[in-house]
């Protein structure tokens, strides 16, 4: 009997991926531009780098130090997380969601660079479509040497379960 229990949770888990009832994750990364969901729409001065093999989404990742610059994002979800490349250089991104300030102040600065860094985790959404926008603030920690905001990518999950 004991052992027939980790077989039937292990197929209640696998029957209730299959229903779609199990929370499922996307990732969108940062160079998805466009319009519509999961596409990204930049706004003021941005860098794009690319090719990069340091453990950036794709290889890559976006950038500005342009106050004022924003970045935003369609999803459908409710649960998001910001990744960004934190360095020497890094400044603060002003982060709303729906309009609403979640986060006043999202940290782009680390004493060394590190990249795929989670920088932003939201509370419980409503379920359904949102926007996430992002704008350089153009100040930084007291440590860093400039002000840029440089995002990998955005994760979104979708924890409620799916009706059948």
């Amino acid at each position: 009997m004991n052992a027939l229990v980790p077989r039937l949770c292990a197929l209640l888990g696998l029957l209730c991926i299959l229903q779609g009832c199990a929370p499922k994750t996307t990732a969108l990364a940062a160079t998805n531009r466009g319009l519509g969901l999961g596409r990204y729409h930049y706004a003021g001065k941005w860098q794009f780098v690319h090719h990069m093999a340091d453990g950036r989404w794709n290889g890559s990742s976006a950038r500005s130090f342009g106050v004022g610059s924003s970045v935003s994002v369609a999803f459908s979800g409710d649960r998001v997380r910001v990744y960004g490349v934190l360095g020497r250089k890094g400044g603060y991104g002003m982060l709303t969601i729906d309009r609403r300030v979640r986060n006043a102040r999202l940290n782009f600065y680390a004493p060394a660079k590190r990249t795929s860094a989670l920088v932003y985790s939201s509370p419980p959404l409503g379920p359904g479509d949102h926007a996430l926008a992002i704008v350089v603030a153009g100040s930084h920690d007291r440590r860093s040497r400039g002000t840029y905001v440089n995002l990998d990518g955005v994760e979104v999950e979708n924890t409620k379960p799916a009706v059948p």
